[in-house]
């Protein structure tokens, strides 16, 4: 069997040519394809649930603050004692970004 370059070129045109009418479907089929495997796996990876093990590690470096319970105190009865000052936090509590 002789192999010739000059001849292989027409012959696989030849017998593309019937594929090469789907070749716009083709492309289209695949990119859903394509995307579709993407949002499962993107569905996937979100619905994945940290271990407690995880949980565990990552509060051990968390440091949580320390609130004085003398300064606590003091703010309350601060607030029941005047007007103003409640008339403040609780403006404050309605809207903290409010400056």
């Amino acid at each position: 069997m002789n192999f010739d370059i000059k001849q292989l070129y027409p012959n696989v045109l030849r017998k593309l040519k019937p594929l090469m009418r789907y070749s716009l479907l083709s492309v289209i089929l695949i990119f859903l394809f394509v995307y579709g495997l993407m949002v499962f796996r993107i569905n996937q990876l979100t619905s994945i649930e940290p271990s407690e093990d995880q949980i565990a590690e990552k509060l051990k470096g968390a440091t949580r603050p320390k609130i004085d319970q003398k300064a606590v105190d003091a703010m309350l009865n601060l607030e029941d004692r005047s007007v103003e000052v409640k008339a403040i936090f609780n403006q404050a509590r309605q809207n903290p970004f409010d400056e």
